[in-house]
């Protein structure tokens, strides 16, 4: 509790450069012109520049598509889990040494529902245990925390059974929970830094409009 509560979420967040807002703003501009009833029936022929494919994100197998040129990686509000999959996936992808496969050269990842994510599944255990927060009751007491800062109002009663949380107001409690948040995040983003990414943490919109409101943007180094 300490170790979340003294944690600095500004160690690695930075501001949004404008270069990288702009790119994602043109990404997601071309997307919204996109046909998609043409789309639906390019990625069915499997025909054109798109191709669909239905899989377990846990056990997808990126060299299943067909690629010419580069991979790139897009996931808008990937829940709970499923970033960490994402993650696991796209990892062993850039360390594979296949023939002739695709290299991901640019990922942008939108992590959502933290409190979903089960400690086992959680891709950077190996980081938790590092910084004094390892093991599955500590994990469970982060993404608590997590699930908390995401109300905007709470009666007393309603944290304060939590015997931990008794001598802290809400708003503390909230930042906390921030916090244990930017923590799980700092996982993943180790996880991608140490296998040849450079990543940054992108504050992408306000909290008002959602709690989760950071992007994962990676380049292959």
């Amino acid at each position: 509790r300490n170790a979340a509560k003294n944690y600095d979420p500004k160690t690695s967040l930075k501001e949004p450069r404008q270069s990288v807002l702009n790119r994602i703003q043109k990404a997601e501009k071309e997307f919204a012109e996109l046909d998609f009833a043409e789309l639906r029936s390019i990625g069915n022929t499997g025909s054109g520049k798109f191709s669909r494919i239905v899989q377990d994100i846990q056990n997808f197998q990126i060299n299943a598509v067909e690629s010419k040129g580069n991979i790139i990686v897009i996931a808008k509000h990937l829940c709970g889990g499923a970033t960490d999959f994402a993650l696991e996936r796209i990892v062993k992808h850039t360390q594979s040494h296949e023939k002739g496969l695709a290299p991901i050269k640019l990922l942008c990842i939108a992590p959502c529902c933290h409190q979903k994510t089960k400690f086992l599944n959680y891709c950077n255990r190996n980081y938790l245990d590092k910084i004094g927060l390892g093991g599955v009751h500590i994990f469970k007491s982060l993404v608590n925390l997590i699930q908390l800062s995401r109300h905007k109002k709470l009666k007393s009663f309603e944290y304060k059974r939590w015997k931990g949380l008794q001598n802290f107001e809400f708003d503390e409690v909230k930042t906390l929970g921030r916090n244990c948040r930017r923590i799980l995040e700092e996982g993943r983003m180790m996880k991608l830094r140490e296998n040849g990414f450079q990543v940054e943490l992108v504050k992408y919109t306000d909290e008002l409009t959602t709690p989760d409101n950071l992007i994962m943007y990676a380049c292959m180094n």
